[in-house]
């Protein structure tokens, strides 16, 4: 049978304090995959629900796939909970997507989320017989490594598993020439439409399937039940997602089996942090379904990973391996589960609001680590479903910490929880972490919940057949670092500076070069790499035992061992903050390069070129200076030729910008053609000794920026 109605309230932990999580001033959005995209069984209406701590009043920019042009500008503050309606099955803008958009580059799927103050994004889908919940993780969800999960799928001895069942894995870029690489997949299992040496797949493989993306665009994959046999449906646990630069990954099943009954099927969705967000000690609290239905499974992330249950050992599994556990395994008096590891994992539960209806859905569970979770959280319209709902939170907290729970928008107190005042006190599921529930009476709608200490906390539901049920936590986004004015400005320059985008909650940043301590500074820049190697940085947080987390590394290689079609990661993504940080803190004039593509023997950009000279526009009509453009060729064709063309592009490029409203009068355009090379980029094509990497490096557009 089926459920009448869920509705998972899948919803953020939210930070004060110094960590952001799920908090963020960023939010990326991967579509979700069903194969039924025009009935209303599984996805029909889909809502956007943003929350805030903040009182100030300020505006979410909601932008659409590829388009930089804001789609819409909502309102929100602590008091105005947002549930802005994104609209039906496939026509919800772009966040649900159909069979017959699969592994294709996706211009107008996805939505980016942007403001000047932090908050929650929560999406959440329902219809007559499914329901389902995808929180954002923010910043904190933005990575280049990840290993995916979904339902955990029943064993259907019968062979009718239900044709429209999948596990499916969405991506999101969120910078130009991003390429993404799904790897790691098992015998038995292969991604619908996938090609191999050209031909579509009508059998299983392994090999690995990479794509290369502009930002904005989304990419999705999936297995399909009719198309994989039944032993195989779970084995896509684990896939390997890589990426060139940081990317978004939503996962899930729209729909799966459901593991507890011979029939009937549900919706689990949720977003996925990198591997450098996770760790190795998680505690799972019971929702109200049976054992078959809430069963938990491990993912290790490196080999010889070791999982321990309560401090026994269950598992040894290599990396992209995964383990389920038995429902079984849950406490039975206090209804909790921990799981500990020696390497990271990632952890995936389904979970039921009720036992009487299939009611499953899929959620990420958060680390236990007291540095990464908040200790403010707001949970609105938790009666969404029903507001006759029977709602119950689940609160881990530590034994002689003070919890207050909140009705809002009021403020209304409600209780009083703290594990000292034996209010439904459980047993300790780890040293110095207990567990409790709070039932959440009628009439409450928005609840807040505050602690001195951190606190994590899971919901549940159920009225009649809709059930519900979900964990709330928080991830400490690892540091992010990036070559200011791109690497090309090192060949440029013979040296460059790496910053950190955000502080985060770290006091201390240690830099590497090749796995070797180079300096530490309280700053966020690391001035003047001038070596060749794999530089990274570990935030250390004071706050948290002087915790390490490590960031993304960035390579400098000889220019002779780039390839051609690489040379474009070499320049910047961060245009506006590196034209801000020369008009704004540099002694001028000053240069900045810039990635303008040509189209091949014309003087008119390709159309990605278009969004970063829009982004450089906005930054220069913020930052008045005088500006001269100067286009570069490579060496191939003569010297005339290329002079006259790189003067005709430095123009077209200088007149696109008076046509958007950067004064004439402020601009000036020069043609170089082939005659200034980069110094470490010459050549001579005549004697054959210019490699296709340093052509196309010369190929660069060039802003001098004057008072």
């Amino acid at each position: 049978m089926l459920k009448k109605l869920l509705f998972l309230l899948l919803l953020s932990y939210l930070f004060i304090g110094k960590s952001y999580g799920q908090l963020s001033k960023l939010h990326y959005l991967p579509p979700i995959y069903t194969e039924r995209t025009n009935d209303t069984t599984t996805i029909d209406y889909v809502n956007l629900f943003l929350s805030t701590p903040y009182d100030t009043i300020f505006y979410v920019k909601l932008y659409h796939g590829v388009n930089d042009k804001v789609k819409d500008s909502i309102k929100l503050s602590s008091k105005h909970f947002v549930n802005h309606w994104l609209g039906r099955k496939k026509n919800a803008l772009g966040v649900v997507e159909g069979l017959d958009n699969l592994n294709k580059a996706l211009d107008s799927k996805g939505i980016r989320l942007e403001a000047d103050m932090p908050f929650f994004v929560n999406i959440r889908t329902k219809s007559r017989s499914q329901g389902s919940s995808l929180t954002s993780k923010g910043i904190a969800g933005l990575g280049t490594e990840f290993r995916t999960g979904h339902m955990f799928n029943a064993y259907d001895p019968k062979g009718d598993l239900n044709d429209d069942c999948s596990n499916f894995i969405s991506v999101m870029a969120t910078a130009n020439n991003t390429k993404v690489t799904f790897s790691g997949i098992k015998q038995g299992v292969y991604f619908h439409g996938t090609e191999v040496e050209g031909e579509k797949l009508k059998q299983y493989t392994t090999k690995p399937h990479t794509v290369t993306l502009k930002k904005g665009q989304s990419y999705v994959i999936a297995e399909l039940a009719r198309e994989f046999s039944v032993k195989d449906e779970n084995k896509s646990f684990g896939t390997l997602v890589t990426s060139s630069k940081p990317i978004a990954v939503s996962v899930g099943s729209a729909i799966g089996r459901n593991p507890s009954r011979e029939i009937g099927w549900d919706v689990g969705i949720d977003q996925i942090v990198p591997v450098s967000n996770l760790s190795n000690e998680y505690v799972l609290i019971k929702g109200e379904g049976n054992p078959d239905l809430e069963r938990p499974v491990v993912v290790a992330t490196e080999d010889k990973t070791v999982v321990k249950l309560r401090n026994e050992v269950v598992a040894k599994l290599d990396a992209g391996e995964y383990y389920a556990l038995s429902g079984e395994a849950f406490s039975k008096g206090t209804k909790n589960m921990y799981i500990s590891s020696n390497h990271p994992i990632y952890v995936y539960q389904t979970l039921a609001g009720s036992d009487f209806a299939l009611t499953c859905g899929l959620n990420l569970i958060p680390p236990l680590n007291e540095c990464r979770s908040g200790n403010t959280i707001i949970i609105p319209h938790v009666k969404f479903v029903d507001p006759k709902s029977n709602t119950n939170l689940n609160i881990i907290a530590k034994p002689l910490s003070d919890v207050k729970i909140f009705a809002l928008p009021q403020r209304k107190f409600l209780a009083r929880t703290g594990i000292d005042r034996k209010a439904n006190v459980a047993a300790g599921v780890r040293l110095n972490w207990y567990s409790w529930k709070y039932h959440v009476p009628n009439g409450v709608n928005h609840l807040l919940v505050e602690s001195d200490e951190a606190v994590n906390i899971s919901m549940s539901i159920q009225s009649g057949a809709v059930g519900a049920a979900a964990y709330f936590s928080g991830f400490t986004p690892s540091p992010t670092i990036y070559p200011i004015g791109g690497i090309a400005s090192f060949y440029h320059n013979g040296r460059v500076d790496f910053t950190v985008k955000e502080r985060h909650s770290f006091s201390e940043f240690h830099w590497y070069k090749d796995d070797v301590l180079i300096a530490k500074t309280k700053t966020l820049v690391l001035e003047s790499v001038t070596e060749y190697g794999d530089y990274y940085v570990m935030g250390i947080d004071r706050g948290c035992r002087n915790k390490k987390f490590k960031s993304n590394i960035i390579r400098i290689q000889d220019i002779k061992e780039v390839v051609e079609e690489d040379v474009q990661d070499l320049f910047t993504d961060e245009v506006t903050s590196d034209l801000e940080k020369v008009i704004i803190e540099d002694s001028l004039p000053a240069s900045v390069l810039l990635n303008l593509n040509y189209i091949y023997d014309k003087a008119e950009l390709v159309e990605e070129s278009y969004l970063i000279l829009e982004e450089a526009i906005k930054t220069l009509k913020k930052h008045p200076v005088k500006l001269k453009i100067v286009a570069h060729t490579d060496c191939k064709g003569s010297d005339s030729y290329n002079l006259s063309l790189s003067k005709r592009r430095a123009e077209f490029v200088m007149n696109y910008m008076i046509s958007k409203g950067i004064p004439a009068e402020s601009l000036s355009a020069e043609g170089k053609g082939e005659s200034a090379p980069l110094p470490i980029a010459k050549c001579d094509c005549e004697k054959n000794e210019c490699s296709e990497a340093q052509l196309a490096l010369n190929r660069r557009s060039e802003f001098i920026i004057e008072r």
